[in-house]
């Protein structure tokens, strides 16, 4: 499993075994139980993970305490994850992660045991931290297109591009991701994708 979370991070691209060695010295798994949160609100996290099993949900709370899903991670399709403003801008962040079954997860040390292997091994720069860049892209794009689409829309896109989300999450975080209530989603996705 180490082997394929460095993979998944490095996407093909040659790292020496030296490189693979001082990567996999600093891996961690960590077990979860459903309910169990993994990154908080208002921590400074700035690790990555790779979702081994099972099914984690991330959630943004307002100030106000407002808490609405802004996404799924789970094997395969959205395996690497994080929080990004954590990651990406060293901010407190605005997102929680919560494990919504028991799930197991790798976690890649945060940006700054990063920054001190890429002294040694500069190109890790380019490989791991442009990859997570790409996946967290991704991921907002999806997001972004609720805001454009249709509800009925939408619901075709993510059967289009991610079937697996309806064989994985339960509907009512779809939901609470689409900001409706779960028995008009179950009404919107009997318009949008009958056959499920």
């Amino acid at each position: 499993m180490i082997n394929h979370f460095i993979e998944r991070l490095v996407k093909g691209k040659f790292l020496s075994e030296e490189l693979k060695n001082s990567l996999e010295h600093h891996l961690s798994e960590i077990s979860l139980k459903k309910g169990e949160v993994l990154i908080p609100y208002g921590s400074m996290d700035t690790s990555a993970y790779l979702i081994k099993s099972g099914v984690c949900v991330c959630r943004q709370i307002s100030e106000s305490g407002n808490t609405r899903v802004v996404w799924f991670y789970f094997p395969e399709v959205f395996e690497v994850f994080g929080a990004p403003d954590s990651f990406v801008l060293n901010q407190h962040t605005k997102y929680e992660v919560e494990a919504i079954e028991d799930s197991t997860v790798i976690k890649l040390p945060g940006k700054d045991r990063i920054e001190l292997l890429a002294e040694k091994h500069p190109e890790i720069n380019a490989i791991i931290l442009s990859n997570l860049m790409v996946d967290f892209v991704t991921v907002f794009e999806a997001r972004s297109n609720l805001l454009t689409f249709t509800p009925t829309e939408y619901l075709e896109f993510l059967h289009r591009e991610y079937p697996a989300i309806f064989t994985t999450i339960p509907a009512k975080y779809i939901a609470d991701f689409m900001g409706v209530t779960p028995e008009w989603y179950s009404k919107l996705k009997k318009a949008a994708i009958p056959a499920l």
